[in-house]
């Protein structure tokens, strides 16, 4: 098959739109078709892209992804066991802190995924608490603002 990197603009939509497609059926269907018929031609003739995605296959491809997204949530459980730890004179005033159902804001396609929701449930160790945002691109301005201003040195 000819290289990617050499399709036109219009073809390259079409095969992202597509893999766009199936990624979101993957949050719901063990498995997903791209079918695209004349995605480019040789001198052989025209071709076509016909592929059947599984959902482990997707998953297997995604996880190098979905465990550096988890790096610094596994980070933030290391710490709250730590200080847990290290409580035992308040223990009571805290007790409904620690026993809260800890909250993750996911933003993107990524956030449908089944994969990255169980992965965070591991790394938890317990159920976490799930919110549709109505607007995600604010959670993705603040999360800017707020990794900004680490940068600038502010706490």
């Amino acid at each position: 098959m000819q290289d990617p990197s050499t399709f036109d603009p219009m073809t390259m939509t079409r095969v992202i739109d597509a893999v766009i497609e199936a990624k979101h059926e993957l949050s719901t269907k063990m498995q997903s078709e791209i079918n695209l018929p004349y995605v480019t031609a040789d001198a052989t003739g025209p071709k076509h892209i016909m592929e059947t995605i599984k959902r482990a296959q997707y998953e297997r491809d995604v996880d190098p992804v979905v465990q550096g997204m988890l790096a610094p949530i596994r980070k933030l459980v290391t710490k709250s066991k730590e200080i847990e730890a290290t409580q035992t004179e308040s223990k009571d005033a805290d007790e409904n802190v620690m026993n809260m159902k800890p909250l993750v804001v996911v933003v993107g396609g990524c956030a449908r995924s089944e994969h990255l929701r169980s992965e965070i449930t591991k790394t938890f160790g317990k159920e976490w608490e799930v919110r549709n945002l109505e607007m995600p691109e604010e959670a993705v301005v603040q999360g800017a603002a707020v990794l900004a201003a680490r940068g600038a040195g502010w706490q």
